[in-house]
């Protein structure tokens, strides 16, 4: 639900722009999620902010 508030109707530029590890940090969500689910909320930021560059690319 945090990426989707973060993420959802905005342009991909507004996607690379965004501050999502600032908000991990400032939720302190490390210490809340195990490494597994740390790391595939990590992989999911990554992928988005892929798919955000191919369309600025496009």
């Amino acid at each position: 639900a945090i990426l989707l508030m973060v993420y959802s109707d905005k342009t991909p530029q507004d996607i690379l722009n965004a501050d999502i590890q600032g908000l991990f940090d400032k939720l302190d969500l490390a210490s809340h999620l195990s490494p597994n689910r740390s790391n595939g909320f990590q992989a999911m930021i990554k992928k988005i902010c892929s798919i955000a560059e191919g369309a600025l690319a496009a």
